[in-house]
């Protein structure tokens, strides 16, 4: 093998970080939109589940070129940094989700905790 080329691992490396950044930069896109195209505000604990993919976007763009220079341990500790950042999302996502659902109590700011009517005059008052 010449030096010049990565190895295996490295590509596979470079492809799942690409995928992951590609994911994450989809998924913040998205939120985004339903925020300002369809005009839905998010409550605190949204902004909140945010905050790891706006870490994660520029974290994981570092690791890849890491990966690219050849660097293996620093990008190994980038993406396990960035994995570590997006299972505490996930732990204040399940608490978010069963706030919304009704599971538990959520924050007074939070959807879940307001109550929905589907009556006119429900609605009139909630204005």
């Amino acid at each position: 093998m010449r030096i010049d080329q990565p190895d295996e691992t490295a590509r596979a490396a470079y492809r799942a970080g690409a995928l992951a950044l590609i994911i994450t930069v989809g998924v913040i896109l998205a939120a985004l939109a339903f925020e300002h195209i369809g005009g839905y505000a998010p409550c605190p604990l949204c902004l909140q589940q945010r905050y790891a993919y706006y870490i994660g976007v520029p974290f994981l763009f570092i690791a890849l070129v890491f990966v690219s220079a050849g660097q293996r341990y620093p990008a190994g500790l980038i993406f396990l940094f960035v994995s570590l950042a997006f299972l505490a999302n996930s732990v204040l996502g399940v608490y978010h989700a069963g706030a919304e659902w009704g599971f538990w109590p959520g924050p007074d700011s939070c959807a879940g905790a307001q109550e929905l009517t589907t009556s006119a005059g429900g609605l009139l008052q909630s204005l």
